[in-house]
C-alpha cells in the first residue's frame, strides 16, 4: 500500500475521531448536533467512493451529491449560529440547489466533478466564515473564545475551503495526485478541528453539571 493510498484511508475515516465523541454524552448544542450529521454524511460518501474506486467505478457522481449535502448541512450551521431567519435560509439553500441542479443538468455534467458549484460553495462559506468572526467580535458570548464549538467548527470551514478554492483555482498547473493529497490533507485537518469542537460542546456539558 503506497503513501497515497494510505493518505486517503485516513482521510475517508477521519470523520469517525470527532464522531466517538458523540457516545461519551448527550449535546445539546444545536451546531454541534448539526455536525454529527454532516460528518455521518462525510463518512457515508468518502467509503462509498472508495468502494467504487476500487472496483474502478465513477466517484464522481457520490462526490457531487456531498457537496450539495454539505452546503445544506453547513447552511442551516451558519443558520444558527448567526441568527439569520428561516426565510433567508430557505433562500440560500434553494438558490444553492437549483444551481447545483442546473450545472450537473446544462454544463458539467453527473459523472465530472462540479468544479463550478465547488468553487463556488468554497467562496460562499469562505465569506460566511468571516462574518462569523466579525460577528463573534460584534457580541462576544464567552471571554475565553477556544472553549466556543462554534469558533472551532468556523476555523474548521475556513481552513478547508480556503485550502480547497486554492487547490482547485490552480489545478491546472498541478498534477491531480497532488490536488487530492492536499484535499485529503485538509479534510484530515477539518475533521480534527471538528473533533476540538465537540470536545468543547463535552466540555461545556460536564462543567455545567457539576
Amino acid at each position: 500500500m503506497n503513501a497515497m493510498m494510505i493518505m486517503a484511508m485516513v482521510s475517508t475515516f477521519s470523520p469517525l475521531v470527532p464522531l466517538l465523541l458523540y457516545y461519551r454524552r448527550s449535546i445539546e448544542n444545536l451546531e454541534v448536533r448539526i455536525l454529527r450529521w454532516l460528518l455521518l454524511m462525510a463518512f457515508v460518501a468518502d467509503l462509498a467512493s472508495m468502494a467504487l474506486a476500487f472496483s474502478r467505478g465513477n466517484t464522481y457522481p457520490v462526490t457531487n451529491l456531498y457537496i450539495l449535502v454539505q452546503a445544506l448541512l453547513l447552511l442551516y450551521i451558519y443558520k444558527s449560529a448567526l441568527k439569520f431567519s428561516q426565510k433567508l435560509f430557505y433562500f440560500f439553500g434553494l438558490a444553492y440547489t437549483l444551481f447545483f441542479i442546473v450545472n450537473m443538468a446544462f454544463f458539467q455534467g453527473y459523472d465530472t466533478l462540479n468544479t463550478y458549484v465547488r468553487l463556488t460553495s468554497s467562496a460562499i462559506f469562505i465569506m460566511m466564515s468571516l462574518l462569523y468572526f466579525t460577528h463573534l467580535l460584534r457580541s462576544l458570548p464567552e471571554f475565553f473564545v477556544y472553549r466556543i464549538p462554534m469558533v472551532w467548527i468556523n476555523i474548521a470551514v475556513l481552513v478547508y475551503f480556503a485550502g480547497n478554492l486554492l487547490v482547485f483555482v490552480f489545478n491546472d498547473k498541478l498534477i491531480m495526485t497532488y490536488t487530492w493529497i492536499i484535499h485529503n490533507i485538509l479534510n484530515i485537518t477539518k475533521n480534527l478541528l471538528f473533533t476540538v469542537a465537540v470536545w468543547q460542546a463535552q466540555r461545556r456539558i460536564k462543567s455545567s453539571s457539576s
